[in-house]
């Protein structure tokens, strides 16, 4: 019941999808389908398990596709991928998705307006309120604002999104990760959280009185605290989640640490949905050098959160 898309072909997807596969030894009968093309697969020249199914979709029709860049022909590819999983979701036929990395920047040249898996999986099922949520050793990251230019953070930035999205990984740690009593960490989004509002008033003005409201829910919430001391304080005093206004604060210093391990999960939608926290490596693609950590991370994540708490 588990789908796995294999991101875009020009990139390293089918390679650590195949990779991650064959670390795990999904036993016969596991449910396990993977989206993608055969003459993609086999490019790779890494066996395909023959105990999984493979879900073609006839966008590569041979093996004589680009790879090593973003092109219109390999993005096209990788959304039909995704837009097959999803079809499978509605029908519940899979009941979970592991997506290899896609370029956004691909899919777009193929005339497709695309800003990210994220996105697109919550508007496929109507989900207003989502969150990117990402695991890696002992640290938890959720971002409040996920795929926008930093110009628009502050326009897209307010109490309700920091209580709606506080509130989801509330609910994720405690129902998923069977946490009793999580303690959460949000950072402010100005330099030293605002120092007191020489450094900017959002602290004041929208985290504060967000933070209250959670508190008289009995959600356990600290901050809002300086970014650049936020993770000290998150490891010495026993945090189970740091939330990151906007996607470049905290995430560097994630990847930077786990970036052979790290998973991205999407909390909100209705079924579990996880990715490896890296990106297509064109430069690596058909050379059977990609690392397949965060991929085979992120199928046992998957597999994991799948199970009851």
């Amino acid at each position: 019941m588990l789908g796995i898309t294999i991101g875009d072909p020009g990139g390293i997807g089918p390679e650590i999808t195949l990779k991650a596969l064959a670390r795990l030894k999904i036993p016969a009968r596991s449910g396990v389908v993977i989206f993608g093309d055969k003459p993609v697969l086999k490019r790779t020249r890494l066996p395909i398990p023959k105990r999984i199914t493979v879900i073609s979709t006839g966008a590569i029709k041979n093996g004589s596709f680009p790879k090593g860049k973003p092109n219109p022909v390999t993005g096209g590819a990788a959304y039909s991928y995704l837009q097959t999983a999803i079809a499978f979701l509605k029908r519940g036929e899979i009941k979970a998705l592991v997506t290899a990395p896609v370029a956004k920047e691909a899919i777009n040249l193929a005339g497709i307006k695309f800003s990210g898996h994220t996105e697109l999986l919550a508007e496929s099922f109507g989900v207003q309120n989502y969150g990117m949520l990402f695991v890696g050793g002992n640290l938890r990251l959720l971002l409040l604002i996920t795929h926008l230019p930093l110009s628009k953070v502050f326009t897209k930035l307010d109490k309700n999104v920091i209580i709606q999205k506080v509130e989801l990984a509330w609910s994720f740690l405690k129902d998923r990760l069977a946490i009793k009593k999580p303690k959460l960490l949000i950072c402010g989004i100005n330099p030293h959280a605002g120092e007191g509002g020489y450094l900017g008033k959002e602290e004041e003005t929208i985290f504060q009185p967000a933070l209250k409201y959670l508190e008289r829910k009995g959600i356990n919430v600290t901050g809002p605290v300086a970014a650049d001391t936020a993770f000290r304080i998150y490891r010495q005093e026993g945090f189970h989640l740091l939330v990151s206004p906007y996607h470049d604060q905290i995430l560097p210093l994630f990847k930077g640490l786990y970036f052979n391990q790290g998973v991205n999960v999407t909390i909100g939608l209705p079924f579990i949905r996880t990715s490896p926290d890296h990106g297509t490596a064109f430069d690596l693609a058909y050379q059977n050098r990609a690392d397949s950590s965060s991929m085979t991370a992120a199928i046992k994540m998957a597999l994991r959160l799948s199970q009851p708490a």
